[in-house]
């Protein structure tokens, strides 16, 4: 009981430790972006401050875990082809779906997507930069912390369930607030939700790497539809965004992967 209570507490402490930092680094990145980068958006800067996340996110995980022997089970011991083909799973995982769904809003004639003004090699470099910029300031730090250290960490003490459905969608979305991006009632419904379907994939594949995929694939063709780009005209946003970025992702994504990886133990450990 009292090995219980002192392992409790160190995992409690370090979930706390890492996300204090986290948040931290955000709301510095934005501080920074305020006072020093008036000038609107610009793809440079949005890279470099995914580099500067990524790698205080890296940093203090590594801290994390030379601190303790507990800290360390959360890394995965896989080679970077496997990690790359889980992370193209989850990118094609979101992608696909995505497409169908677009597709049908737009058969349908829930919405209308305009190609403005735009040379198509500058969209194509435009996506790419967006894509590595997604990847660094969103996907890959957040699932590194949420889907990966946090969630590994929480299924040392806890059931499977009890870490998807409950503790990380609240302690993710409780993060998001802290930095401030639940800045409307489209995010606060959207958040929960998003952290809920990374969370699943996680526990069914077995590997943040997929949950990555999805997460960049997701946030980058949400953002490079996006007003502030000037790529594209969309009528109709609110329904393309339910229906091929969320609802036929989360269901078909969430089908096919019982279909290629073990059904996980959610009252017990994960892979």
């Amino acid at each position: 009981m009292i090995d219980h209570l002192f392992r409790l507490r160190r995992v409690i402490v370090s979930i706390m430790i890492i996300l204090v930092s986290a948040s931290l680094y955000w709301r510095l990145m934005l501080w920074f972006q305020q006072s020093y980068m008036k000038s609107g958006y610009s793809q440079l800067h949005h890279l470099l401050m995914g580099v500067t996340i990524t790698l205080l996110v890296l940093i203090t995980l590594y801290i994390a875990g030379r601190c303790s022997k507990e800290n360390l089970k959360w890394r995965e011991h896989r080679s970077f082809r496997t990690k790359l083909s889980s992370f193209i799973t989850g990118f094609l995982i979101w992608l696909i779906p995505a497409t169908f769904g677009v597709t049908l809003c737009i058969t349908l004639g829930w919405s209308n997507v305009s190609i403005l003004n735009t040379p198509i090699s500058d969209m194509l470099l435009g996506a790419g930069l967006l894509m590595i910029s997604v990847f660094l300031i969103e996907a890959l730090p957040e699932e590194l912390i949420f889907r990966g250290f946090v969630f590994k960490l929480l299924q040392s003490i806890l059931p499977l369930w009890w870490s998807v459905v409950m503790i990380q969608t609240v302690l993710f979305s409780l993060f998001a607030w802290v930095i401030g991006a639940l800045y409307s009632s489209e995010q606060i419904q959207f958040i929960p939700g998003f952290a809920l379907i990374l969370g699943y994939l996680r526990a069914v594949s077995g590997t943040v790497w997929v949950a990555i995929g999805f997460h960049t694939a997701i946030m980058t063709f949400a953002q490079f539809l996006g007003p502030i780009h000037g790529y594209v005209w969309i009528e109709g946003m609110k329904a393309l965004q339910f229906t091929a970025f969320v609802l036929f992702p989360s269901a078909l994504g969430g089908i096919f992967l019982s279909f290629i990886y073990p059904k996980p133990d959610w009252k017990g450990d994960m892979p």
